[in-house]
């Protein structure tokens, strides 16, 4: 557990989507403040989404909802101040050592998180609210992108009234199993039945917790998580900023624009040699056969533009850039088609959620 303080009067949680409502309700409830007196400013109901910069990832992506302490978002991002993360400077380096172990830091880790494992553990239905993948569904939807590809807002708009519909029927028997439990404690009536019913209905979130991660949820490259069709829409959103950029004769525009693709694989050519580049785009380029790394099935194709943007370093603006539009204009249709094949497929899961 890291034990680094890093200053800040306010604890932090980071943990899967799926468990925000949770901590929220802990946090509310004041059963935390007792485990974070040491804070000036308590414990925050906001938690920090995990993302791939920490080894919980391989947990959720097998079907295991979990919880992180940290000392920040672990995104990989610099603060805005320009100066590094804790993570990004010492977690899992040398220098992450006894020099940065604060027993504050540790023992409010033990007490909340301690805490959360007894609160969980005394009911006997899963607090687990998969409506953070329905908002982000909901919220990483390009309506005029995908209606380009061929997928209607309203197939999409209807899926997600399926899917929100299970998932909001899930949460309400969870909460009855739990308040008629409590209720029983509260009344010395037997709670064997009840406590009974917990198993199966545990098992049934874990099954969908499974089943949201494996029809989902991505990754870009190997930091951040999103939606699966995120990739595509990212890499097409950028090449029609690129190819608007080099009609213009603006080339130093669209480099600014370029790197971004593939999830920020496309900058490896601008500072390493192609060969170097390209062994790092084997890492998450779905295209690369037998790759066997923990994000395996979470990535996506890449577009095949490294040519045209290595050659566009080479440019000045006004220079003759007919050849780099077509590659980008070729490799836009591709990943529409790609994109068009994702939204289909997760609309088609959503539509079988309740299955």
């Amino acid at each position: 557990m890291d034990a680094y303080d890093n200053g800040s009067d306010t604890f932090m949680v980071t943990c899967v989507p799926e468990y925000a409502s949770l901590v929220k309700s802990l946090v509310d409830s004041g059963a935390l403040d007792g485990a974070v007196k040491e804070y000036k400013n308590g414990i925050s109901a906001k938690t920090y989404d995990t993302t791939t910069m920490e080894d919980g990832v391989s947990y959720r992506n097998a079907g295991v909802p979990y919880f992180l302490n940290t000392t920040d978002t672990c995104s990989g991002e610099t603060k805005d101040d320009g100066e590094y993360t804790w993570t990004q400077l010492h977690y899992h380096t040398e220098s992450d050592n006894t020099d940065t172990y604060s027993e504050k830091v540790m023992k409010a880790n033990i007490a909340v998180f301690g805490s959360m494992a007894i609160a969980i553990d005394q009911l006997p239905a899963m607090s687990l609210n998969m409506q953070a993948t329905i908002d982000d569904l909901k919220e990483s939807f390009n309506e005029d992108l995908a209606l380009e590809a061929g997928v209607s807002k309203k197939d999409w708009d209807k899926a997600l009234a399926v899917s929100e519909k299970e998932v909001d029927a899930l949460n309400k028997e969870g909460q009855d199993i739990n308040d008629r439990y409590v209720k029983a404690i509260n009344s010395k009536l037997d709670i064997t039945s009840i406590q009974k019913e917990g198993k199966p209905y545990n098992e049934k979130v874990l099954d969908l917790f499974k089943y949201v991660q494996d029809n989902f949820v991505g990754i870009v490259f190997s930091s951040d998580v999103v939606m699966k069709h995120v990739g595509y829409q990212n890499n097409i959103e950028y090449m029609d900023e690129i190819i608007q950029d080099l009609k213009k004769d603006k080339v130093s525009d669209a480099l600014d624009v370029a790197y971004q693709l593939n999830g920020l694989c496309e900058y490896n050519y601008y500072l390493f040699s192609p060969n170097a580049a390209a062994k790092i785009d084997a890492h998450a380029d779905k295209a690369v056969e037998n790759n066997k790394w923990w994000g395996n099935d979470k990535g996506y194709y890449f577009t095949n533009t490294k040519n045209a943007t290595t050659s566009l370093l080479n440019k000045e603006d006004g220079d003759d850039v007919s050849e780099e539009i077509k590659v980008y204009e070729s490799a836009r249709t591709k990943q529409l088609d790609y994109y068009k094949e994702v939204l289909e497929n997760e609309i088609l899961a959503m539509n079988k959620i309740d299955q």
